[in-house]
């Protein structure tokens, strides 16, 4: 019997600083390719894709862009697929 690979983080989120209005992205990857797709949250809140946040998956790689930023945006970006997690900072400045 093949026991399954353990799904965790490969490359962690990295903090990322942006003058606002412009885009900010983050970055991840994780060990095995599933079919199921990650939770982004920003402060807590569920991102879903839309007109102003772009969720990528490229395989293992999955990718959040922030098409338009705000400083009300700033604080933490979550990323959570099953059992693999990581987090990182927001920051954005007025210009």
């Amino acid at each position: 019997m093949v026991e399954a690979q353990a799904l965790v983080m490969v490359t962690e989120l990295e903090d990322v600083e942006v003058t606002e209005p412009k885009p900010a992205s983050f970055q991840c990857e994780v060990s095995v390719a599933i079919n199921k797709p990650p939770l982004w949250t920003l402060n807590g809140e569920t991102l879903l894709h839309g007109p102003s946040v772009r969720l990528e998956d490229h395989g293992r790689v999955h990718k959040l862009t922030l098409k338009q930023t705000s400083a009300d945006m700033s604080g933490v970006v979550k990323f959570t697929m099953g059992k693999a997690k990581s987090s990182a900072t927001l920051s954005v400045t007025e210009t």
